[in-house]
């Protein structure tokens, strides 16, 4: 049986603690203080936890890549045909920045989350041909700020929003946060007339429609000045916008 990836990522940080505890012992029987001593130990586990988070990322990066390529059955287009898109296409726009674009945010965002989002916005731009637009950085920028209470919250959003889509077909979604309760954010269809689809509970609603609206995957929005705790406005989703989020925050 293979070792476990987490076992050895233990087992990394079991060994750097012991070298981190002998530094800093070395320190203090040397005469240090030991204020010294402990910023030493710390210093001496510097390149284990660079080489922890190191692995956590490559094992994120073996997962994004095989969801890129297979797609795990979210289209009909083949490991085959999209490995063979890529080789024939490598210094074009939607080959190039879509992939590098995509691994610079999984890089550099704290949470797993992202993964499975990542992977299947960089298979689509790559099997559509389609030039990283404002949509696929708004995303990259979303995800790159989302911590895993967030995409939480998104995800329970993506569920309302893919109700209210199927219940019918508007031209916009609208997410608005009362004055006062930044927490409770409130779901309307637009077509002809507003319709009130549904309430959902979100601890950090105020700033995650924040994020959408500054991240270009909002159409407008509407703030009150008087602080962030009586934050008061809506977005507007158009139907695509909608629909394409909702589905890979679901992913």
């Amino acid at each position: 049986m293979a070792d476990d990836p987490q076992d050895n990522f233990v087992d990394e940080g079991t060994k750097g603690a012991a070298t981190a505890a002998a530094a800093g012992a070395g320190a203090l029987a040397a005469g240090a203080s030991g204020g010294t001593a402990v910023v030493l130990a710390a210093l001496a586990m510097l390149p284990t936890l660079v080489g922890i988070a190191r692995a956590w990322k490559e094992q994120e990066t073996d997962k994004w890549w095989n969801h890129v390529v297979d797609g795990d059955f979210h289209d009909d287009t083949s490991a085959e045909e999209i490995a063979g898109i890529i080789e024939a296409n490598q210094e074009e726009p939607f080959v190039r920045e879509s992939i590098l674009r995509s691994l610079q945010t999984l890089w550099f965002t704290p949470d797993q989350c992202a993964v499975l989002p990542l992977a299947m916005l960089t298979r689509e731009y790559i099997r559509d041909k389609k030039n990283p637009d404002s949509f696929f950085r708004g995303v990259c920028n979303l995800l790159l700020t989302c911590s895993q209470s967030d995409f939480g919250q998104l995800r329970d959003l993506a569920v309302a929003i893919r109700h209210a889509l199927n219940e019918s077909d508007p031209s916009f979604l609208r997410l608005e946060c009362a004055i006062g309760n930044p927490r409770q954010v409130q779901l309307y269809t637009e077509t002809g007339s507003s319709k009130n689809h549904a309430s959902i509970n979100m601890p950090d609603g105020a700033r995650l429609l924040r994020l959408l609206h500054r991240n270009d995957l909002a159409t407008e929005i509407g703030m009150a000045d008087k602080g962030y705790s009586e934050w008061e406005g809506h977005i507007r989703l158009t139907d695509d916008i909608a629909r394409r989020l909702s589905s890979l925050v679901l992913a």
